[in-house]
């Protein structure tokens, strides 16, 4: 038996557990995601059941269909403290979980275009071989990297210029 962040308990054989299905990319989308495939493995452990009934929830969520996936988690409230919890967490962060309408408006709702701007701005400038950096130091060359990469450099040096 495993537990997850939840307090859930997965009973599982060796077999099974190489066979556990295990959620798609890790993005902003990861934690709801995750919840939902560790919820469907505390139900019914490892297997097709639990792969059907995850997939189907991920597909609520990523169409917009809260609503259902509320009432699919729902029923198994009483069964399990952790369902409460995990429940009380999708209903409290229902509003930043509206995937399908900031995608709509043509939003990102990975965190693939976050990961490679720090890539660009952080990697290629401050983690090359033998560099050494004091917090001060880091974060003075990443405020100006910033404003380089994004085309505000002469604006910064405006704004220093004015607080002077």
């Amino acid at each position: 038996e495993t537990w997850s962040r939840w307090g859930l308990r997965h009973r599982h054989d060796g077999e099974s557990r190489r066979k556990t299905a295990t959620p798609p990319t890790l993005d902003k989308r990861a934690s709801p995601r995750l919840y939902i495939w560790e919820f469907g493995q505390a139900l019914w452990g490892a297997g097709p059941r639990t792969e059907e009934w995850a997939r189907a929830r991920c597909d609520d969520l990523e169409e917009g269909r809260f609503a259902e996936l509320l009432a699919t988690l729902r029923p198994h409230v009483e069964e399990c403290e952790a369902f409460r919890l995990g429940l009380g967490y999708f209903e409290t962060n229902r509003e930043r979980m509206r995937y399908d309408e900031f995608r709509a408006q043509g939003l990102c709702v990975g965190s693939g275009v976050v990961e490679a701007g720090c890539k660009t701005v952080v990697g290629e400038r401050c983690k090359r071989s033998g560099m050494r950096w004091t917090v001060d130091g880091v974060n003075a060359i990443l405020a100006l990297r910033s404003c380089v990469i994004s085309g505000r450099y002469e604006d910064y040096w405006e704004r220093r210029a004015e607080a002077a």
